[in-house]
């Protein structure tokens, strides 16, 4: 439920990881198709197209979801195919570390054209996409235990206990009996609150200085 950040926006620029994904909105039961960049607390996030399409959890049907994203979630062809989680992660991480030389080498390339504004524009683009391949490559690198930082994995422990702490304490006031009280529905509720608050600081620190490495 916490934003723990879905990889596969890096899997999209190292592999097939994840092509067509399926949202179902819950009112009309409408499937609405595009590419998975990330979700959160509270919304599942898509690329249709150009534009990246935010789309609120409590809106759609997850249940419906589950089921018709079960077979695209996992449908690399190729190498990758047969590859468990983990191995794909790490295959992906190889790639951008190949990808991302190239990708400096191009925008030096566009950097020395002349001045124009479709070479401005193809700059922007690029240094947009070097700063998500840069920002994923860091984020593999956590996610598969392969970082040499310290502080970084100790963040990253932080955010892994607050989350679990978080994900207890929602659970334990989403399962309030019919019968409490007010006062227990208010210090469940306040516990939540606490351990949601300390996932989120967790989170932003992790954030903050894994842009400081950048």
């Amino acid at each position: 439920m916490r934003p723990y950040r879905l990889f596969a926006i890096l899997l999209l620029t190292a592999t097939a990881w994840c092509g067509d994904y399926q949202v179902v909105l819950k009112d009309t039961g409408k499937v609405i198709h595009g590419d998975f960049l990330y979700e959160d607390a509270h919304t599942i996030t898509l690329q249709m197209g150009s534009v990246e399409t935010s789309f609120k959890k409590d809106r759609l049907d997850l249940d419906r979801m589950r089921e018709l994203n079960k077979a695209s979630r996992v449908s690399p062809t190729g190498p990758t195919a047969e590859l468990p989680p983990k191995e794909v992660g790490v295959t992906a991480l190889r790639n951008l570390e190949r990808q991302i030389p190239e990708r400096e080498d191009a925008l030096a390339r566009l950097q020395a054209e002349p001045p124009s504004d479709q070479r401005d524009r193809k700059i922007r683009e690029a240094e947009e996409e070097l700063r998500i391949m840069r920002r994923t490559r860091e984020d593999l690198k956590l996610e598969y235990g392969v970082t040499q930082d310290p502080e970084l994995e100790r963040l990253l422990k932080l955010r892994s206990e607050a989350y679990v702490e978080a994900e207890a304490a929602q659970r334990a006031y989403d399962t309030l009996s019919p019968d409490a009280t007010q006062a227990e529905a208010e210090a469940k509720w306040q516990a939540f609150q606490a351990a949601e608050k300390k996932w989120q600081d967790a989170q932003e620190a992790l954030k903050e200085a894994m842009e400081r490495r950048r």
